[in-house]
């Protein structure tokens, strides 16, 4: 089931994310400021990213995603959105996906291990390719996601819409953010699943 209303995404899940682009003066998180962000998720496992945070993006509670940690936390908890086939190499789409979000992340911080096994999951509360629909529209990249400052991600039910009425009851000045309709990221991050199976290296991952 689909219903595309204002500013929202319905799912059976009862599920509705919105990508925000905050308007003005853009400032972006250096190498030095993500690290020191995640460090201490990091430390207790061997180097592999372990947060304590819930890994589940669903309907409720509402959230507000806006440091380095929480959209990293996103950008994964996305990533497994289905298993479809075996690569040459042997593992999944599921398992690639995982491998994708880690690749770009080293880019920016060479440190970067990946995400703990544990915090790994194939239904985590995230709508199929939602992210990458995302990025694809704005034409922007998984690092400009999360390190830009005025990029945010709001999870909320579409039973409650919350983000809507604070709209509404004007506690938010919508002349400050642009939103990107999800149906947009829908059809974009759709319209290219069968071109998205390319194989990746490993490169390091547990």
């Amino acid at each position: 089931m689909r219903q595309i209303r204002k500013n929202t995404f319905e799912t059976n899940s009862s599920s509705s994310h919105s990508l925000v682009l905050m308007k003005g003066k853009v400032e972006r998180y250096t190498p030095e400021e993500a690290w020191e962000e995640v460090e201490y998720s990091c430390k207790y496992d061997d180097g592999w990213f372990n947060p304590w945070d819930d890994m589940y993006f669903g309907r409720a509670p509402f959230q507000v995603l806006s440091t380095f940690k929480d959209k990293l936390r996103y950008a994964y908890a996305c990533a497994p959105t289905r298993r479809r086939g075996i690569s040459k190499k042997g593992y999944t789409k599921f398992e690639r996906e995982y491998y994708k979000v880690s690749n770009q992340v080293r880019k920016f911080l060479p440190q970067w291990k990946g995400l703990a096994k544990e915090k790994r999951r194939e239904s985590i509360g995230t709508d199929d390719c939602c992210l990458r629909g995302w990025l694809k529209k704005a034409n922007i990249s998984l690092i400009e996601f999360l390190t830009n400052k005025n990029i945010i991600v709001i999870c909320d039910g579409d039973e409650y819409q919350i983000w809507s009425d604070m709209k509404k009851l004007g506690i938010l000045n919508t002349a400050n953010f642009t939103t990107i309709p999800e149906k947009e990221w829908w059809e974009e991050g759709w319209a290219d699943e069968e071109e998205y199976s390319e194989d990746l290296e490993k490169d390091g991952e547990n």
